[in-house]
């Protein structure tokens, strides 16, 4: 399954709730958000670098129901500045050693061909090298597996990639390798009762470790944290996370913009607690959805499709003023393409575009999107 949407899966990765008690939590924390709705101003605002703003390309992008090299095109027209996609360990390496790069192939071919930088977020542990009971959740028995495996992506994609030398088309060497996704999280991170940190922090370290032995301008991006994400963030420095990643990474989901600053500067009080007052943090998702009246599952973000577009304004406005203080790398908008209306599930309506039949039909907020990003 190459759908990273969130929906999938009857709990929502925005909370990942599974009890009362958890959403009772969420709604206090958005609650907090919502009192500081104010922060952001709503006067003109100079648009956010090329670049900066990307999109998460996952459902019906990448899974067949569309061409992802018409997407990508779109894309290209629509400004968007990088690419984050999902990369299954589970669907390429099925038996040890033995790797199938054809889907990858040719996604990078046409990421490449209209000049977007791609920065994958490397997940999903196949059978043979997952700790039992095996699932989305699961993680690596041995976490040096899946260094070896980011190994063979940065020897094929990477700064000298094998596949760039092999094709005759323009090269996009990938750079950025996000590992993981919401580890926070049970449903991507199953932590056998332990704290999650105690057991990512390894993985952590072999990827750090894998790459730098494969490419020496790979960079190590955090798996984006979700939720109380910066509480997360120090349990992470706690248990010796500092010094084995290049970015940090949030997914900061909120009612509101003001929210998602919040989170990010409360995160950069951690970072900077911990001596990373340097580095640079990605925001490898944030969205809201247009699902509303339509999902029965309600988390209190969702919006109509010309609400969501106004949030995404506000949303970019804020990160330009604040993009230099809190050294923000870029934002990937969580998705590019939603699946037809009718899905019951919240995340199912966060796309910039969605599907009508087997037309890709554009959503207010992609314009909103495309004006946020300087033409220059």
């Amino acid at each position: 399954m190459r759908n990273f949407n969130k929906m999938n899966t009857s709990t929502a990765l925005l909370t990942g709730m599974n009890s009362a008690d958890s959403r009772a939590k969420f709604a206090a924390l958005v609650a907090t958000f919502l009192g500081i709705a104010m922060l952001v101003p709503v006067a003109s605002f100079a648009t956010l670098p090329r670049g900066f703003a990307g999109v998460l390309a996952d459902g019906p992008a990448i899974d067949g129901t569309v061409s992802f090299d018409a997407q990508v095109k779109a894309m290209k027209r629509n400004s968007v500045g990088w690419i984050r996609l999902p990369v299954y360990w589970s669907q390429i390496e099925l038996q040890k050693g033995q790797f199938d790069f054809r889907v990858l192939d040719s996604e990078m071919k046409a990421a490449a061909a209209s000049g977007i930088p791609v920065m994958p977020v490397v997940l999903g542990v196949p059978a043979w090298a997952a700790a039992p009971p095996e699932g989305l959740n699961s993680h690596p028995s041995d976490v040096a597996d899946y260094g070896h495996f980011l190994a063979v992506l940065a020897g094929r994609y990477g700064t000298h990639g094998s596949y760039w030398s092999q094709q005759s088309g323009p090269s996009m060497p990938i750079t950025k390798w996000q590992i993981w996704n919401e580890p926070d999280l049970d449903v991507y991170w199953r932590a056998d009762g332990r704290s999650w940190e105690l057991s990512y922090v390894p993985l952590l370290r072999a990827a750090r470790v894998a790459l730098a032995g494969a490419d020496p301008k790979a960079r190590v991006v955090l798996a984006g944290l979700s939720n109380y994400s910066w509480l997360s963030l120090g349990r992470l420095y706690r248990d010796g996370g500092r010094g084995l990643f290049d970015y940090a990474a949030l997914n900061p989901f909120s009612n509101t913009a003001a929210g998602v600053l919040e989170i990010v500067r409360r995160s950069r009080v951690v970072m900077s607690q911990h001596g990373d007052s340097s580095k640079p943090l990605i925001i490898s998702e944030v969205a809201w959805s247009s699902g509303k009246g339509l999902a029965k599952q309600k988390f209190g973000w969702e919006t109509t499709e010309s609400g969501q577009a106004a949030q995404l304004t506000s949303l970019m406005r804020g990160l330009e003023l604040k993009r230099k203080a809190y050294r923000l790398d870029g934002v990937a908008w969580a998705t590019w393409l939603s699946p037809a209306l009718g899905s019951p599930w919240s995340f199912d309506y966060s796309g910039l575009n969605r599907l009508v039949g087997n037309k890709v039909v554009a959503k207010p907020a992609l314009a909103a999107f495309r004006n946020s990003v300087s033409k220059r």
